[in-house]
This record gives C-alpha cells, structure tokens and sequence, in this order.
C-alpha cells in the first residue's frame, strides 16, 4: 500500500512504517508491540482486518473488515477535520480495538504524524506537542477532569470521545476548555464513526450528525439503519434506539436490548440515568428483574456498599422527585464492582437473577 508517509514519533525521534514493523521502536512494552504487529498487519497481501468488537452488548467477537473500507472511513474523517501530513495524530487508545486501528490508518492515509502515548487514565500528562486530533473514552475524559489537569486538553486541538455516553456533568465541564470535543457514533461493524456531534463551544449540539455521504433512517422498532457507502453496499441496522430528525442527524435514545416493559410501560434506562446522574456519588446503571406482576420492575446496581436508612431515605426522595413515578427503583443491588468492557463502558446484566 502506496499511501502513507506517515512517521511515527517517539522519544523526539521519528521513525518510518518499515522501521516500526522491523521493531525499531522494541518490544519491551505491550502497546509497542501491538503497534508494530498492526503496522505489519496493516502493510501485508491482505486486503483485510481482524478486528474483536468491544463485547458490551454481547460476546465480544472476531470480524473481518476490508482495509478499503477502513481507508475510506479515514479519509472521511481526515477530510472533516482537515488532516494533511502536518498534523500530529494522538494514539492514546488500546491498538485491540476498533478505536486505536483507526487512529493509525488516518495517519496513514493522510501521510501525518503518529504519536503513541501509552494508554493510560491520564494519557495528557506527559504530551508536549500539540496535537490536530486525538481520541479518548468517556472515563479517560473524566479522570483527566478529576486530576486538576484539565488544561492539558489545551495541547489537543479536535478529540474525539467515543466507545460509550459521556456524563453530562462531564460534559458542562468541557464548555470553558477551547478544545473541540467530539462525541462519536459508531462501531467496530461501520470501522469506527459514522456520525459526530459537537460536545462544547458555539456549535455545542444534541444531535449526531452524519459524516459526508452517511444516511440514516429509523426502522419499525424505532432503531438506527445506517446507510454508508464508503463501507458496505447495503445498510447497516442497529440495535440503538433514536429520535431521526433528518437523513443527516438523529438524537440517540438508548439500546433497544434495554427497554424494560413494567407493567406494560417501557422505559430506557439510558434516559433515566440521565436524570439522577448528578445526585449519584457512585458508578452505578439502571436494569430490571423479572417480576410476576409487572413483568419487569426497575431496580438500580450501585457499585457501593449497602445504603444505611437514612442515605436510603434521602435517595427514595431523590428518585421521587426526579424519575417518572413508575420509573422509581423498586430496589438498589449494591456490588463491589460493576463489570466494564477494556474502553471503561459498564456491561450491563440483562437478567441479574440468572
């Protein structure tokens, strides 16, 4: 493949494609030697892919995507945030994973920079180059936010936020940062985003809107097709639930997969975790158990110790005054520990009494 000049940085020097599959940059840390095994990857006869989905909505799973497809879903990116061979792209994300690859083949594509920081919850602290554009999830953002360094984000000028919703108290924080923050839509199926939706500043949205060539539409469930011909020649049908407000931009509701039907009512606990985030102190997500009577009841998982009466009274009231009256946790299942997929999105138990 023709394409790339791209050089990698590392340690102030830089290194080309050739050098890196050779290991010129070792192998005496994982994420080198991911790098260098993509690079290979990425440059051999094949003229595909082996990516695993992320696992947070089902068992994770091998797939094969066409590296023309990935090269195309780069360049419509590049283009977006116009990418040339002097920006400076940011790896900061697992290279086993859908989100890191990509990060690579834009570089790639666009004959850029590559810079490799070592994944981390605070992958910002050690950069000291500016950056064009550069990639976090949710819970990197957070930590960063937590750490006092939220003027580290001054050296990313576009980053993109993807592999699950941030919080939207997290999100009022990033209003005042001049970095464009991006939240994505995509997967590892549509090799990486197929839509953007601005986090902050005057173009600060709701809505996702599709990259150049993407449309949607909504099916009979109230689901997301998508229609992208730079991937595949058929549309691609998920299972996330959304408000379309045209063929170019949609509002996103939940997972269909966690609709829970009480007592004929379907809520999306998406939605409802919205509305009691700001009061939890606690990780925590909204799910169901079967019930004889309702079908389902709503009952909240708290990655807590139990609750004494009176912080189980002060919380009742909380949910009473913020949370529909059917929506209204019929019970609290504290855990040590609420299981995450590796980006930091919490796996949710559909049946927690099994």
């Amino acid at each position: 493949m023709e394409r790339g000049l791209m050089k990698i940085l590392y340690e102030d020097r830089y290194f080309g494609l050739r050098e890196v599959a050779a290991g010129a940059l070792g192998d005496d840390v994982p994420w080198k030697s991911a790098l260098r095994a993509f690079v290979s990857e990425w440059c051999d006869s094949r003229d595909f892919i082996e990516v695993r989905t992320s696992g947070s909505t089902g068992m994770p799973k091998l797939i094969r995507l066409p590296k023309k497809a990935m090269a195309a879903s780069a360049r419509l990116t590049n283009a977006f945030f116009d990418i040339s061979r002097d920006s400076v792209l940011m790896l900061s994300l697992p290279l086993s994973y859908i989100a890191g690859k990509m990060m690579v083949v834009r570089a790639f594509e666009a004959g850029a920079v590559l810079l490799p920081e070592p994944p981390s919850s605070l992958p910002l602290s050690f950069l000291h180059t500016k950056v064009k554009l550069g990639a976090l999830v949710p819970l990197q953002v957070e930590d960063i936010l937590s750490s006092g360094e939220c003027h580290r984000f001054e050296k990313v000028e576009n980053l993109l936020i993807g592999g699950g919703p941030l919080a939207q108290t997290a999100r009022e924080r990033l209003a005042d940062i001049p970095t464009r923050f991006f939240a994505t839509y995509g997967m590892t199926e549509t090799a990486s985003h197929t839509a953007l939706m601005r986090l902050n500043g005057a173009e600060a949205s709701a809505c996702f809107e599709a990259l150049e060539g993407v449309r949607f539409r909504r099916d009979e469930s109230g689901c997301l097709c998508i229609h992208a011909p730079h991937i595949r020649e058929s549309e691609f049908c998920t299972r996330d639930m959304v408000e379309l407000v045209d063929e170019r931009h949609f509002v996103w509701k939940g997972r269909l997969d966690y609709v829970i039907n009480s007592g004929g009512i379907k809520f999306s606990p998406e939605e409802l975790e919205d509305l009691v985030f700001r009061e939890m102190e606690v990780p925590f997500y909204i799910g169901s158990l079967p019930d004889k009577r309702l079908g389902e009841r709503i009952v909240m998982v708290v990655e807590d110790m139990e609750w004494p009466p009176e912080k189980r009274r002060k919380m009742d009231a909380v949910f009473r005054k913020l949370l529909p009256r059917h929506a209204i946790p019929r019970e609290i299942i504290y855990t040590e520990r609420i299981p995450r997929t590796k980006s930091g999105k919490i796996i949710r138990s559909r049946n927690m009494d099994s």
